[in-house]
């Protein structure tokens, strides 16, 4: 999900740098950056609700917190104040931000989601803290098996459809960088959180559940996002636009790690390795992905494919900062 982000932004700002070479190119950037920004944050914060519950399990709710103090508040405090200015100045942005406003507005930029995770964090840790009835484990255990059925996960986005206040107006889920949290994202995102730590509740056999009806909920939420995709680029946003976005979103979420259940192969050094370092790599990216654009911006090539190769420069030079700043310093320990 990491380096699927990384792609996202070489993608769309590359049009901040260079002219599309035509309008099919323009559509096709627009496509894959709605397609990935659909589930990619869903599925990211799925994931981190599943890990949070197997990690109280493991290590018991204090643990749970220290971890999450040292992963993610430690990290925030002490990379904002780097990352964000660089950021800033490597897109040309830094003179426009205006005041303490213009800051707190900028916020923590693309560092918002670990923001976001550790507030939810400590609400997951206040909770792990009260000790529930009996029924409460045996109703999430049982919820996990609803929640990856094709037939019964559409109930969670047509309910959310009452109460679209995250997506903007092209029915695209929003993204907001301010230092205030933005209460609609946040109960978004908790709410994929808590089904992942229902799939934890779940077990073996919730995750093999979802390994064999993976295929059926990502082929759903590729064609709902595909449509979706289609009403956006002819400007048709309605009920219909935010019920399809909010069901590929939920389908693909689920459906992208089902399929990854079902046939990836585990084990392998590249992605062990990747594994390890992909949270480095999306804390520094920004700053390296602006500058990477603005100097590929001279070979004249289409912006699709400077995009491209954007990615690729700006996750080598990511790694290779891993490998100088973080692998055999303290740092190592954060990230």
């Amino acid at each position: 999900m990491m380096l699927l982000g990384v792609l996202l932004h070489c993608v769309i700002f590359a049009g901040f740098f260079m002219e599309s070479a035509g309008p099919e190119e323009g559509l096709a950037a627009f496509g894959i950056f709605s397609t990935i920004h659909t589930f990619r944050m869903p599925a990211f914060f799925l994931l981190a609700g599943f890990f949070a519950s197997l990690l109280i399990a493991k290590r018991g709710s204090n643990g749970y917190l220290t971890n999450r103090a040292k992963r993610l508040g430690l990290v925030l405090l002490l990379l904002t104040p780097v990352l964000v200015p660089l950021t800033l100045l490597a897109s040309g942005e830094f003179s426009s931000v205006q005041g303490v406003a213009g800051w707190v507005d900028k916020g923590f930029l693309h560092l918002w989601f670990v923001y976001y995770l550790l507030i939810i964090s400590v609400i997951t840790y206040a909770i792990s803290r009260i000790r529930m009835p009996e029924w409460v484990g045996k109703f999430q255990a049982h919820a996990a098996f609803w929640i990856t059925d094709p037939k019964t996960l559409i109930i969670a986005p047509t309910i959310l459809l009452a109460f679209p206040l995250f997506l903007d107006d092209g029915g695209r889920i929003r993204t907001s960088t301010s230092l205030v949290p933005d209460l609609a994202l946040l109960g978004f995102y908790a709410l994929f959180f808590w089904f992942g730590s229902l799939l934890f509740s779940a077990g073996k056999d919730g995750l093999d559940a979802l390994a064999k009806r993976g295929p059926v909920l990502f082929a759903v939420g590729f064609v709902a996002s595909q449509v979706t995709f289609a009403l956006q680029v002819t400007q048709d946003v309605g009920p219909v636009t935010q019920l399809l976005s909010m069901v590929a979103s939920f389908y693909l979420a689920f459906g992208v790690i089902g399929v990854f259940l079902r046939f990836a192969k585990t084990g392998g050094r590249v992605w062990a390795y990747l594994t390890r370092t992909s949270y480095w790599v999306y804390l520094v990216h920004l700053p390296i992905v602006d500058l990477s654009l603005r100097v590929l911006a001279y070979l004249g090539l289409p912006a699709l494919a400077t995009a491209f190769i954007a990615f690729f420069v700006s996750v080598a030079i990511a790694l290779a900062s891993f490998e100088l700043l973080v692998r055999k310093t303290p740092l190592a320990k954060l990230v």
